[in-house]
């Protein structure tokens, strides 16, 4: 039945791209209608003569809800919302639709975790029409809940044999002892540098207030994996070595359009790059920590001395440059000098 309706609207669709004069011809207010009666029609047979369970027919609910808001994508390209002044408003339509793939998702989801899969997808498209059409950030976070869920019900499709040997090879090659949380740290880093890939985009695209929905997302989770990895020194060199890397590319991207506040007393380049300068001193730390567990205390202070020796000589290098030369010179004209009286005497 939603195969039937999903053909007879594409067949519509044609002769409305074909003639764009005879728009008016089939309203969309009618084109829903067809939609949620077919789909009343199958779930009312479904349930009560073929006595399929609730939970299966959440993916042929979403797949209604999909066909109405692809209907509603098409009215919207063609900017024709003025002529539905006596039915209900495209708005309204589409939040229809979008609550057919959450019902459906929800009727799915603890039990049949493939169609939930499907629906995501399905709602990982009408959030990203929303973002597209109307630059929300509320559209921007739901998209990106969505597509963090999607990691959960991706786990939950792998057979628990390999979900244990996974598991347990992680654990023996970080050393951990009967603790599988602190490997999220890694899992979910891919999701981490997507959301800031985002945030790039979004800066790049001058849409700055998505951009800073999605860094205080990314800041967020880049935050909560960290804390997920400090249990261990291997997961926490990686973290810290992993954050520093996409810092440092936030901060080219970010410098690159000179993002500004006016509100701020640092511009979001230079708390960047001081953040980003952080997590290399960190990762250096973490790294000597995870090679070399065992070092003293005064081991550990000669490499802080060190660090601030080669911090300092780094900022003051152009004040030291002249100063440098000046001693490299006098060095050279002593040690001429000298060669020049030991040959004399």
């Amino acid at each position: 039945m939603v195969g039937t309706t999903a053909i007879t609207l594409y067949r519509f669709a044609r002769e409305e791209a074909s003639e764009t004069q005879k728009r008016a011809n089939l309203p969309f207010s009618l084109n829903g209608a067809l939609i949620i009666y077919a789909l009343l029609i199958l779930l009312i047979r479904a349930i009560f003569f073929a006595s399929v369970p609730v939970p299966q027919l959440g993916l042929a609910i979403a797949l209604g809800g999909a066909l109405i808001v692809g209907q509603t994508a098409q009215e919207f390209r063609h900017g024709g919302s003025s002529r539905f002044g006596k039915s209900l408003s495209l708005e309204n339509w589409e939040a229809i639709g979008g609550g057919l793939i959450v019902l459906g998702w929800l009727l799915s989801v603890h039990t049949i975790a493939w169609q939930a899969l499907i629906i995501s997808l399905l709602g990982l498209w009408f959030f990203t029409l929303r973002l597209y059409r109307r630059k929300q950030g509320g559209d921007f976070i739901w998209l990106w809940l969505t597509g963090l869920q999607m990691f959960w019900l991706g786990w939950r499709l792998i057979p628990d044999s390999l979900q244990n040997t996974a598991i347990t090879w992680g654990q023996q090659l970080t050393g951990l002892e009967n603790q599988s949380l602190p490997l999220l740290s890694l899992a979910l880093f891919p999701y981490l540098v997507l959301t800031v890939n985002f945030t790039e985009y979004f800066i790049r695209r001058n849409k700055e207030n998505l951009a800073v929905i999605s860094t205080t997302i990314s800041g967020s989770l880049g935050i909560i994996l960290t804390v997920f990895s400090l249990v261990n020194p291997l997961l926490r060199t990686l973290n810290f070595g992993g954050s520093s890397l996409l810092l440092i590319s936030l901060t080219r991207t970010t410098a690159l359009k000179e993002w500004q506040r006016e509100t701020e007393e640092l511009s979001p380049p230079q708390a960047l790059a001081l953040c980003s300068h952080l997590g290399l001193v960190l990762t250096l730390g973490a790294g000597i920590d995870w090679l070399f567990p065992k070092l003293s205390i005064g081991y550990w202070a000669l490499i802080c001395l060190g660090l601030t020796l080669l911090e300092t000589l780094w900022y003051l290098k152009p004040l030291l440059s002249p100063i440098w030369l000046a001693l490299i010179g006098l060095c050279r004209h002593n040690w001429k000098l000298g060669h020049d009286m030991k040959i004399c005497n």
